[in-house]
């Protein structure tokens, strides 16, 4: 995810899924992030659709002060 922090709080990029979301605080907004990626991947699921391969980190353009998180479960 990419996270750009601006004056209400921080704006969260998914590349992978093409998901904007933003939350008042870092942590509101990854949390926010977390819920769209689920809900992208139940409704590509459900439609049958394919989930994403993951974008290569070099590919992803940051805004001023934005910073990338990368974490694997």
């Amino acid at each position: 995810i990419v996270l750009t922090p601006i004056e209400e709080g921080y704006t969260v990029y998914v590349p992978d899924f093409g998901i904007i979301t933003q939350g008042s605080t870092l942590v509101e907004g990854m949390k926010m992030a977390r819920d769209a990626i689920q809900l992208t991947g139940i409704n590509l699921v459900n439609e049958k659709k394919r989930i994403p391969e993951a974008i290569t980190l070099s590919k992803v353009v940051l805004a001023e002060g934005g910073y990338i998180s990368s974490c694997r479960y």
